[in-house]
């Protein structure tokens, strides 16, 4: 399903080769108890051959830095500067010891005046690609399914919201599908300090903007403190009032007290959470995941996120040993081996930025949710998608501009919901369905190294790294 509003920037990518636009989205509830199954409720019978989608995130990068150089895809290999100068983009490997700056202060900064400014990581340090041999289990499955290449971050920020968008297109503002009328609509747009924190489990604030402003074109500082406990719809909201009683959904991730935990964020999960709820897994290394699937117990929406050690995100990967790709490769085969291969579609995506250069430029903000043409936090810079069934269209690289919360536009669409039903974001994008190709057999599943998994059973213990934001 695809809107008019994409089928007309089609014709903008076409000629300024990728010059996207998009917008956010919203969430609520979990059920407090609810019996195991294998098969998807009839509640939420798909109308397509996938019955089941798992959400892979991974954290911190650009097209231009994990995909350089990929058949097919939007990459440059030197950058300009001002005073018409180029520089050649150097080659790293995945695992550094520098964290760049990828705060929402540091996004005006780049978006207004480039990236060679001085930076936390040292001057022209953002101009970087990775080493394929680093991340060859990245480009095999997008070499086999499919790549999408022009998906832009859904804000213009660091983890703690963009993770919030990925569950409910939005980090704050919306309600019932529209902006606030009585006051502002004050987003949430920076990791909370310390660094690490946030969520319903912290009495933290954050700082918060107004989506009503206009976008401010000098770096500034965000004026309002937004509480980290929010109360939103979220995809899991909408799965769980189709289908109450039934665990639709689970959250798998290391710990509940992490930035990157996005449904205790949301006050109704928290409170479901700690009242017994199934849906959120502590799943330090990934084996309750493994054992839920050999048991026949996959939800039909599943997110992942990984340990930070597994996470590609910078300064915190294990130096010379970048694990993130085994992790990912683990989980695709720990599905790709199982009875669920054929009525699966794996999304992988980045949550934002990190830092890193990246040559496509981010559209204006419109339309968006808030009714604001000049939208000061969406969207930001673009990060990779790959999207892997039995069922995708092979070795495609997708150009169609949308934001990473396409995701919940496909999620509601399989499972039969109206796309817009969060009533935010979700209803600008395409749904990801012309990925697809739902015509013929299943591909079969090639499996993907992954050395030293399942072996591991906890989070390798990082040395600290200072580093400017998460």
């Amino acid at each position: 399903m695809r809107f008019s509003f994409l089928s007309d920037l089609r014709g903008v990518a076409a000629t300024a080769l990728l010059a996207g636009a998009i917008v956010a989205c919203l969430g609520t509830g979990i059920s407090t108890s609810a019996p195991e199954h294998a098969q998807v409720p009839s509640q939420l019978r798909s109308k397509t051959k996938i019955e089941h989608v798992v959400v892979i995130v991974q954290e911190n990068r650009t097209v231009d830095n994990l995909f350089n150089g990929f058949p097919g895809a939007n990459t440059v290999r030197t950058a300009p500067l001002r005073h018409h100068r180029t520089i050649p983009l150097m080659l790293r490997h995945l695992a550094v010891h520098c964290d760049p700056g990828h705060s929402y202060y540091d996004f005006q900064v780049e978006f207004d005046h480039g990236f060679g400014a001085p930076t936390y990581c040292g001057k022209n340090y953002v101009y970087s690609y990775t080493m394929r041999g680093d991340v060859e289990n990245y480009w095999t499955l997008a070499s086999r399914y499919v790549l999408a290449d022009n998906v832009f971050q859904a804000n213009r920020g660091p983890s703690f919201e963009a993770h919030q968008y990925l569950i409910a297109g939005q980090s704050g503002g919306i309600r019932n599908g529209a902006a606030s009328s009585s006051s502002a609509p004050i987003a949430m747009a920076n990791n909370a300090e310390p660094v690490g924190v946030g969520g319903c489990d912290y009495d933290v604030k954050v700082p918060g903007i107004d989506m009503h402003a206009p976008y401010p074109k000098t770096p500034t500082h965000l004026m309002w403190r937004v509480p980290t406990c929010q109360d939103y719809e979220t995809i899991f909201g909408l799965l769980d009032a189709a289908s109450p009683g039934a665990i639709n959904w689970r959250y798998y991730a290391p710990t509940i007290h992490d930035i990157w935990s996005a449904p205790v964020a949301v006050l109704s999960h928290w409170n479901a959470y700690r009242a017994g709820a199934p849906n959120f897994v502590e799943d330090e290394a990934g084996r309750r995941f493994t054992r839920d699937v050999a048991a026949g117990k996959l939800a039909p929406v599943t997110y992942i996120v990984p340990c930070r050690a597994w996470s590609d995100h910078p300064a915190e990967n294990v130096v010379g040993t970048p694990q993130g790709p085994q992790w990912v490769g683990y989980l695709v085969n720990t599905i790709g081996t199982s009875r669920f291969w054929n009525s699966t579609a794996i999304l992988i995506t980045w949550d934002d930025w990190g830092g890193w250069y990246d040559h496509v430029r981010p559209p204006d903000a419109h339309p968006n949710p808030y009714a604001n043409p000049s939208d000061p936090y969406e969207y930001g810079f673009r990060v990779p998608l790959i999207i892997v069934s039995p069922w995708t269209k092979p070795h495609f690289v997708d150009h169609t501009p949308r934001t990473f919360t396409s995701i919940l536009a496909f999620i509601e669409t399989t499972f039969g919901f109206r796309q817009g039903a969060l009533g935010t974001s979700d209803r600008y994008y395409d749904d990801l369905q012309d990925d697809f190709d739902y015509a013929g057999i299943p591909k079969p599943y090639a499996t993907l190294p992954a050395p030293g998994f399942p072996q591991q059973s906890n989070c390798p213990d990082l040395p600290p790294t200072p580093k400017p934001s998460d």
